[in-house]
């Protein structure tokens, strides 16, 4: 029969190691002002401890005019980091409110 005494330090000590192994999603809105139409602009995006830039996500939560957000990871052009990801955006001057997400 297992002791409720002993079982206890054995789930905290659990619920510790599995906090530090598992990575927390992070998420954040940041405003971005686009400065010129389809062209390529590197946002930073703040999240910490992000160890693969593949588990960043974003989210377009408002714009101030007609316009769409969108990335270009083809072949041959810039690829998201730990630090940035890089955005297009159909209009110059745009601004755009991001929710930048860690999965």
């Amino acid at each position: 029969m297992i002791e409720l005494d002993t079982l206890e330090p054995q789930m905290r000590r659990l619920r510790t190691e599995l906090d530090r192994r598992v990575p927390q999603k992070q998420s954040r809105d940041m405003e971005v002002t686009f400065l010129a139409a389809n062209t390529d602009q590197d946002v930073l995006h703040g999240l910490i401890g992000v160890e693969d830039p593949e588990t960043i996500t974003y989210q377009v939560v408002r714009k101030d005019r007609a316009c769409d957000v969108y990335d270009n990871q083809t072949s041959g052009h810039r690829v998201w980091t730990k630090v940035y990801l890089t955005l297009r955006c159909t209009q110059a001057g745009a601004v755009v409110t991001l929710r930048i997400s860690s999965r």
